[in-house]
């Protein structure tokens, strides 16, 4: 999984629930012990057994292994990718101008 495929949020809890967290630390609350936080299990061993069979189960070819890799690695390349949004704010340039851009297509 490629980390930009991940837009993720997390807002920071209002001071006062800061200080609450600090508090119960303080006072020798686990975060491990779910109970002890007021939360209930969701699943027993043997729905998580069942859970981790059904996502162990399915499989990708080596040829798909191979098409994902040749996808990835095409993307990293500078040749076969448009430039980045930042490269836009940049003054234009002619390759002879560039060390190293000459040759590229």
């Amino acid at each position: 999984m490629d980390r930009f495929l991940l837009n993720l949020n997390v807002s920071l809890p209002p001071r006062d629930d800061e200080i609450a967290l600090l508090s119960r630390r303080a006072r020798g609350f686990d975060p491990r012990d779910l109970s002890a936080a007021g939360l209930p299990p969701v699943a027993g061993p043997a729905q998580l057994d069942a859970a981790r069979s059904a996502v162990a189960g399915p499989s990708v070819t080596p040829e798909i292994a191979a098409y994902i890799v040749d996808v990835c690695r095409a993307t990293r390349d500078s040749r076969h990718s448009p430039p980045a949004p930042r490269l836009a704010a940049l003054p234009p340039f002619s390759p002879p101008h560039a060390p190293g851009l000459a040759d590229r297509p």
